[in-house]
């Protein structure tokens, strides 16, 4: 249950089910979402990512060659093959980083944990934190969490 929460990137559909089920493990699950936030995803999972992506890459550019895309226009056509597949690689690869340590952050923010509930303040301080913003609004969303009980 916990792999699936780490693994959505949204708050629709399963993640509410979800939500209800990580809820009712509490502060069980308090330190394995503190080390996924701090390790982020294990190498595996990063790597399929980037393999799916590098496979969609090739996809695209093969449709673009062979003029498959009808309803783009030049600019566009020019846009995605202006940019090189080690930069889209590496974005997939940050994506995939952040999306993971974001969903620790949303459980531990959802399970109303103190060392939880720590860490998201210490970060909502951090002008420095890329996580600063989701910190903020898991804290804010909290008092709603608890609510949903």
């Amino acid at each position: 249950m916990l792999t699936r929460w780490l693994a959505q990137d949204c708050d629709t559909g399963e993640r509410g089910r979800l939500r209800l089920q990580l809820c009712k493990f509490g502060t069980d699950l308090e330190e394995p979402l503190m080390r996924a936030f701090e390790n982020g995803p294990p190498p595996e999972q990063i790597d399929r990512a980037v393999n799916a992506a590098r496979e969609q890459f090739a996809y695209i550019r093969r449709a673009i060659d062979a003029q498959q895309f009808s309803g783009l226009d030049p600019k566009q056509i020019e846009a995605i093959r202006s940019v090189p597949l080690a930069e889209h690689l590496k974005r997939v690869r940050e994506n995939t980083v952040d999306g993971y340590r974001s969903g620790a952050l949303a459980g531990l923010a959802a399970i109303g944990s103190r060392k939880g509930r720590q860490l998201l303040e210490k970060l909502a301080r951090d002008p420095q934190s890329p996580y600063q913003d989701m910190a903020r609004s898991a804290l804010g969303q909290e008092v709603e969490l608890k609510s949903e009980r």
